[in-house]
């Protein structure tokens, strides 16, 4: 089927059949009674809606596949993949100081030199910000002092396999380059001893550098980009540090629905915290850095003094 402006080129009459059967089984499903109607109409939906999308994904891989069969010579693909990309994937837009961002280089500092200007603007609750900082850096201090810290032991060999085993392959991965698919090839040993080195850390109270360091990829949000305002960041972290995020936000979160620390009313209170788990998180909050990258061109690092982390596990439930 040739394209047109309403349907895209892979399109098929079986696909569109099926997106009509979608139509009919979410309106069903909203028209339902309560009750067992309801859940088995949402089955059903649901059962439409996956089949829409392993279709729709075997339609684009099908057309693509075929488009790459027409060329004859690898290099002429390879040519066209760089003429596609155009000169910047980032338009050109003005920084926070007014001045002109053209290049790759000066698109990442601009954006990131904005980004971190907003994140650490001082806001009406800087006095409060500061107590907090100082009653902090008072903790730490004796955290210091007292050294190791005795915890549970949550981080185990059995649990990471099977934590790694939910690993979503396609999972972009932060600066370190460590990526999901490297993690579930890793042997059962080497698992073992960076279970070890994941309860020295939280034992400690450390974390490493890398994974307070975030991303940052810069996505357009208006048709007419003009200054850094205009473009909204993306944040990738370090997949090893996510995976020790899982395990100690479940872990968290367990303990906190245990002890009854959650109002019904007020989901992002946190009291009565173990004070193993305050000391790395405190940490792993503690002069948090990002870079912006277009392309291959990396920035220099900014540090971000406030809020929770975009693109980490444990954000959710500490805000």
């Amino acid at each position: 089927k040739n394209f047109t402006d309403n349907t895209p080129y892979w399109w098929n009459d079986k696909h569109e059949k099926l997106l009509t059967e979608k139509e009919e089984a979410t309106t069903a499903w909203h028209q339902a009674r309560p009750g067992r109607d309801r859940r088995a109409a949402k089955c059903s939906m649901l059962k439409i809606n996956r089949l829409v999308r392993k279709h729709e994904q075997s339609l684009r891989t099908k057309s693509w596949r075929r488009f790459c069969d027409d060329f004859k010579d690898a290099r002429q693909l390879c040519a066209l993949s760089k003429r596609s990309r155009g000169g910047s994937s980032v338009p050109a837009f003005k920084d926070m100081e007014g001045k002109a961002c053209s290049t790759d280089k000066q698109k990442a500092e601009g954006f990131n030199n904005a980004h971190a200007q907003i994140g650490n603007k001082k806001t009406k609750t800087t006095e409060f910000q500061d107590r907090v900082n100082t009653m902090m850096d008072e903790k730490k201090s004796q955290w210091r002092d007292q050294g190791w810290c005795p915890t549970e032991k949550i981080f185990s060999d059995r649990k990471l396999l099977v934590y790694i085993s939910k690993l979503k392959e396609k999972s972009a991965p932060g600066l370190d380059g460590v990526s999901n698919v490297l993690l579930k090839n890793l042997s059962k040993l080497t698992v073992l001893h960076m279970a070890r080195l994941f309860q020295l850390a939280f034992s400690a109270g450390v974390c490493p550098d890398y994974w307070r360091l975030s991303t940052l990829f810069p996505i357009t949000k208006s048709r007419s980009v003009t200054t850094a305002l205009h473009l909204r960041p993306i944040a990738l972290t370090s997949n090893l540090g996510k995976l020790f995020e899982r395990v100690l936000n479940d872990y968290l979160v367990e303990y906190l629905v245990s002890e009854n620390l959650i109002p019904d009313q007020q989901h992002g209170f946190l009291r009565g915290v173990p004070i193993a788990v305050t000391r790395w998180i405190s940490d792993w909050l503690r002069a948090r850095r990002h870079v912006t990258r277009i392309k291959s061109t990396v920035s220099s690092s900014k540090f971000h003094a406030k809020g929770v982390p975009q693109g980490t596990v444990l954000s959710p439930v500490l805000f």
